[in-house]
């Protein structure tokens, strides 16, 4: 070896420490890696988050399917109850519109149309046209047992199955911003706590290192005289409690 490296070899099994880091990096998200640095209040949060989590894996599997059964259910509902509409030929009797105007603009027109029912009565009314269909033309309607105009098509099986899908995907989505709006909202609280314990504790300790609180005390406080808790904004604190007493604590002259 060039220079004064000395050769280092390595020992010990590696293969099982790179399995257990991630335990370890799991642990430490959950907030079991016995950290003496981390707060009841921390590993509060994160259970909360595990109980979220393990809800949400819960939830989904039993709720989505639901829904989806649901909305499949009463689909097939109406794919049952169109069975009995027919596509028919209507006559039409006054003539579209070339163009449509205005901001709800569609490509269809309702002009006045004939056509027969099922049942073979003639029947007159608004039928849809294509924008621009002369007088005279035949455009194919849609129309129920009685011969009324549906203005459109049953509802096919690609239909039903689109429809379920989006419920399902809109289902789980609703269930994951639920979790993670209860999520923020503990955050927000754990926040606030967090804010309020480190305001009681700077005005417990923090006149060792400022005068501001204790006049004609020397900043060079020794950290074991603990006389000043008795005239420090602390004792006002342990006495009446955290919270009516930060606002006095921070609007001391």
């Amino acid at each position: 070896m060039a220079g004064n490296a000395v050769g280092v070899r390595r020992t010990g099994d590696r293969s099982r420490w790179n399995t257990s880091r991630p335990l370890r990096r799991a642990a430490r998200l959950a907030g079991m890696d016995g950290n003496p640095l981390r707060r009841g209040i921390d590993r509060a949060e994160r259970a909360f988050w595990l109980l979220l989590a393990v809800a949400f894996l819960i939830a989904v599997p039993l709720l989505v399917p639901m829904a989806g059964g649901a909305t499949r259910a009463s689909n097939m509902r109406l794919v049952v109850a169109e069975r009995s509409w027919r596509e028919v030929s209507a006559v039409v009797l006054t003539a579209a519109p070339a163009r449509m105007n205005g901001f709800s603009a569609s490509e269809t027109a309702w002009v006045y149309g004939r056509w027969r029912t099922p049942a073979g009565v003639r029947k007159t009314g608004l039928v849809p046209a294509a924008p621009g269909t002369p007088v005279g033309a035949s455009v194919k309607i849609w129309v129920n047992q009685r011969g009324a105009v549906t203005g459109q098509g049953p509802v096919t099986a690609n239909i039903v199955t689109f429809r379920v899908i989006l419920v399902e995907v809109m289902t789980a989505l609703g269930l994951l911003l639920t979790g993670f709006g209860l999520g923020w909202l503990v955050r927000w609280a754990m926040d606030r706590r967090r804010l309020a314990c480190w305001a009681i504790e700077w005005a417990c300790f923090g006149p060792r290192w400022s005068a501001r609180h204790l006049p004609g005390r020397r900043v060079s406080q020794p950290l074991s005289d603990a006389s000043y808790l008795t005239d420090s904004p602390c004792l006002t604190i342990a006495s009446r409690g955290w919270l009516g007493s930060l606002h006095e604590v921070w609007h001391e002259p």
